[in-house]
């Protein structure tokens, strides 16, 4: 007689791949892999615009990777999956809760910065002078580089 094997009633686990440092449009795909013994059933999308502070449910249940994401706005995106397994338990991971850290983040910026250099002397007597410029953007300014 074959000893029936012992039941899975191990969440399976999973995480959200690498993600571009930043995204140009507000819809980008956020991958996921996740396994279990028992198959996985679908995996549930969260993304935190505040460190893992507080986390917000996207869609419903996805059973491909990668998932569709369209971002409510520019600004910082952290990711978490959680996986519920095939298994007649249909065993699921916890749903992440504040102070939980994101899986993987990317940074949704699709507005180009500006940048404007101010009015010049209309000539000057000196080999040297100054020129100064402002530039912004709701990301922040890595560098501003005059030609």
């Amino acid at each position: 007689t074959a000893t029936p094997a012992p039941a899975d009633t191990t969440p399976p686990p999973s995480s959200v791949g690498t993600l571009n440092p930043y995204q140009t449009s507000l819809t980008f795909n956020v991958p996921w892999t996740a396994s279990d013994v028992s198959g996985i059933k679908y995996v549930e999308l969260y993304y935190t615009t505040n460190g893992g502070t507080t986390w917000t449910k996207y869609g419903a249940t996805f059973a491909t990777s990668p998932i569709s994401f369209t971002a409510p706005g520019e600004g910082v995106y952290g990711f978490y999956v959680i996986a519920t397994d095939d298994s007649p338990g249909a065993n699921r991971e916890a749903e992440p809760t504040g102070g939980t850290n994101p899986d993987a983040s990317t940074t949704v910026d699709t507005t180009a910065p500006t940048a404007d250099v101010n009015d010049l002397a209309t000539y000057t007597t000196t080999a040297s002078f100054t020129v100064t410029a402002t530039a912004s953007d709701c990301n922040g300014i890595d560098r501003v580089v005059l030609y």
